[in-house]
């Protein structure tokens, strides 16, 4: 997936591991017990998401970023964090 807008839906029980998903928007969606194991998440975008039980070993996260969310047992084990963008709701 490149360039894709999955905004406000709800992922729930789906694996998407070894999968190339480059610059995809994922504003307010709700993610639940799903994995990502293994892919390429560049520049993806996880605006005001809901991230409960997701697994994310192992994915590149260059440039992907996590903003004014939520997440729940959510597993970056082995993922290049470096030049991910972590923001948080300012309280």
């Amino acid at each position: 997936m490149q360039n894709s807008v999955y905004a406000g839906s709800t992922i729930s029980g789906c694996s998407f591991v070894d999968s190339e998903i480059v610059q995809v928007n994922f504003l307010g969606v709700r993610c639940v017990r799903t994995r990502f194991d293994h892919s390429d998440l560049y520049g993806s975008r996880f605006v005001g998401s809901i991230m409960e039980v997701v697994s994310m070993k192992d994915c590149n996260l260059t440039r992907t970023t996590f903003d004014e969310g939520h997440r729940t047992v959510v597993d970056f084990h082995s993922s290049n964090t470096n030049e991910t963008i972590f923001l948080e709701p300012v309280p």
